[in-house]
């Protein structure tokens, strides 16, 4: 029994060994080269392709490379019925995907795709959270960069800045004070001309506007402001400085002698006050003695008239054609009566308080209209030592103290600094004075003084995070100031209370979109 179970499989050996000889046997013959030279150099392989899809087209299954490897061994009708077979099953997988579109699919493969997709949209919200949040955090860095610029006194980063937020008027206002510094009116026109339309609208912008109608040689227009803001702020000092200022330029010397007296009055210590007023007042005494030099010429030019001369090199031929007539000339305007002529003595009077009060070109106009004799070394003695005090020169302060860091050329450039912001504090520029309290403090960061004033002034204009920053410093370097430790306190106290305000704010948005935790943090009021 055992015999006839084993002479099969021997059989089977045989015919598998006997296929596998002749294959070889065959492979050998088809690949013996034929006599002659010698065979060419074998060709290197070329380069790998990089390209994802030739490589998918080169890459056999298992069973190609099996079948492959094989080769001539396996019989012909084994190797048709394996192609057979291979057509079949392609048929087989089409049919099967054919139908699976008409019925669709399973729950088991709808639970699978649905869950494919939910694991996606996960991925996918993370990643469009994480680049929403990497964008505002640059937009945030950017904008942040902007404003400390613009308060730095950069009108690029002002630009960009507004152009950021454009429903914020802050940079508009900080752009309007740097163009205003500057001197750059043809661009302050249409900045101030916006500023002045808004409903959040300041006395500094109607100013600012006027100014710059003024220097654009439109005088009616800005007579017209200055006039109307009069009447709703008459004593207002810098709209009175600008308005006097106007006034002597249009030659109203009545009007403008009005405001600067005004000014005067209104603060004695305002040195372009007292040299507007000495400005005024020596521009009359010009004008009354043109005004007579031209009345002696007519009357002069009345009494001896210019005799005709005959000249015959000017005589007009006969033939020639008559010379067209001159058109009529427009009659002058009637010219503005002058108030009471001041004397020389009360203009050199008002130049030297001026002067006494520190206005620099007061000091000049002094050593220019002093009296001769003894009276006259006497005002170029005091004049003089006034002077002195000032010889240097603010670029050469600026150099020392930037370039070489010298303390005392900074603290010097410091209390100017200082002293502008003072007289814009006084005048209620306040954008101004802002500006210059901030160059002080920056130009000599440790003076307790210039913090403590700086700090003040904040206060003040109720800008508590500001305020408190400098009182912070000022107390730093000297703790023992009771005053401002109050004022601390009570900036620190506003400063929170806005805080917890827009924490509030935030929890009910928070609240409205459906939070219940957010509901419950609401405080009633």
């Amino acid at each position: 029994m055992a015999h006839k179970v084993h002479q099969p499989f021997l059989l089977s050996l045989l015919l598998v060994g006997f296929f596998t000889l002749m294959s070889h046997i065959a492979y050998a013959e088809d690949t013996q080269l034929p006599p002659g030279p010698s065979a060419p150099p074998a060709r290197k392989n070329p380069a790998p392709s990089n390209d994802p899809k030739k490589k998918k087209e080169k890459t056999k299954s298992t069973w190609q490379r099996f079948v492959d490897g094989v080769g001539d061994a396996v019989p012909t009708p084994v190797r048709k019925t394996w192609r057979r077979t291979k057509r079949n099953w392609e048929r087989t997988v089409a049919v099967v995907e054919a139908m699976r579109k008409l019925v669709g699919e399973d729950k088991e493969e709808k639970r699978k795709r649905l869950a494919r997709e939910k694991k996606q949209a996960k991925l996918d919200a993370w990643q469009s959270e994480d680049q929403a949040i990497e964008k505002r955090i640059r937009e945030k860095l950017e904008l942040t960069i902007h404003q400390q610029s613009c308060m730095g006194g950069s009108a690029t980063a002002c630009l960009a800045w507004a152009k950021a937020r454009p429903k914020i008027v802050t940079p508009w206002r900080q752009l309007r004070d740097i163009w205003s510094r500057r001197g750059h009116w043809d661009k302050l026109y249409p900045v101030c001309g916006i500023l002045r339309q808004r409903q959040d609208q300041e006395i500094e912008d109607h100013l600012c506007f006027a100014k710059s109608l003024a220097a654009l040689k439109l005088q009616k227009e800005a007579t017209q402001i200055y006039a109307e803001l009069l009447q709703k702020y008459p004593k207002h000092p810098s709209l009175l400085l600008d308005a006097g200022n106007h006034a002597l330029q249009q030659q109203d010397f009545a009007l403008a002698i009005e405001r600067c007296k005004q000014l005067t009055q209104l603060l004695p210590e305002e040195t372009d006050a007292w040299y507007c007023l000495a400005q005024t007042q020596e521009t009359i005494r010009i004008t009354d003695a043109q005004r007579t030099k031209d009345r002696l010429a007519a009357l002069q030019a009345k009494k001896n008239p210019p005799k005709p001369t005959k000249d015959p090199k000017q005589a007009v031929p006969s033939g020639a054609p008559p010379k067209a007539a001159k058109p009529p000339q427009r009659p002058k305007a009637p010219l503005k009566p002058l108030p009471p002529i001041p004397t020389a003595d009360t203009v050199l009077n008002t130049y030297h308080t001026a002067c006494k009060l520190g206005h620099p070109k007061a000091c000049n106009d002094v050593l220019r209209l002093r009296p001769s004799g003894a009276s006259g070394v006497l005002w170029w003695s005091t004049t003089v030592t006034r002077i002195s005090a000032r010889n240097v020169s603010s670029t050469t302060l600026q150099q020392s103290c930037r370039l070489m860091g010298l303390s005392s050329a900074c603290r010097q450039l410091a209390l100017d600094a200082l002293q502008q912001a003072q007289r814009n504090e006084r005048l209620q520029r306040w954008g101004q004075a802002a500006w210059l309290y901030e160059q002080a403090t920056q130009l000599a960061p440790k003076d307790t003084t210039i913090w403590k004033k700086a700090g003040d002034f904040f206060y003040q204009q109720k800008l508590w995070q500001r305020a408190c920053d400098a009182l912070e410093r000022s107390l730093a370097l000297q703790p023992n100031q009771p005053a401002l430790w109050y004022k601390l306190g009570t900036c620190r106290t506003f400063t929170a209370q806005s805080t917890l305000q827009g924490s509030q704010d935030a929890y009910k948005q928070a609240c409205a979109h459906g939070i219940y935790k957010a509901c419950k943090k609401i405080k009633s009021p």
